[in-house]
């Protein structure tokens, strides 16, 4: 089986918040144990790093002007494709996201080495980017009953 980075977040964020599962909190015995459950080292690594890089882009809000363009590169199109780009621009046009966290979204997206984002893939990031950001508790709700909705074979939480 093919595992990705993100396959080993979901697991995480799986078993840390819905079952509540007492894991370990050290970053040594949670990859030991990603490792037993048949997880392959250089992914549980790769995920390790993907989680700190995110920890390290939470940070205050750089300033935009409100009508500025976001130009999309050929990699970032290649790698969300026409759906997740789409899904992007509805969120922004709602008000879900905005300017920074699109750009944190982007950036664990691009953080992703190579791998081609699904729409799942891509909601579940946004998700995760809009749960780690203070006072997004109505949107995040709103989000999980919407992708819910949409026939998504996993809740977000």
């Amino acid at each position: 089986m093919k595992q990705t980075v993100l396959d080993i977040l979901q697991f995480l964020f799986d078993h840390c918040v819905d079952e509540e599962a007492e894991l370990p909190l050290d970053r040594g015995a949670l990859q030991a144990q990603l490792m037993e459950v048949g997880f392959e080292e250089h992914q549980v690594e790769k995920a390790f790093d993907w989680l700190q890089a995110f920890s390290e882009e939470a940070g205050p809000e750089p300033r935009h002007h409100r009508n500025s363009l976001r130009l999309y590169t050929p990699l970032e199109q290649e790698k969300l494709g026409i759906e997740g780009l789409g899904l992007i621009l509805l969120l922004e046009q709602s008000g879900v996201l905005d300017h920074h966290t699109r750009e944190l979204v982007l950036n664990r997206v691009m953080a992703l080495e190579g791998e081609t984002v699904e729409l799942p893939q891509l909601k579940w990031i946004v998700f995760m980017v809009l749960v780690n950001q203070p006072n997004q508790d109505t949107t995040v709700m709103w989000l999980d009953h919407l992708f819910s909705e949409e026939g998504s074979t996993r809740k977000l939480h």
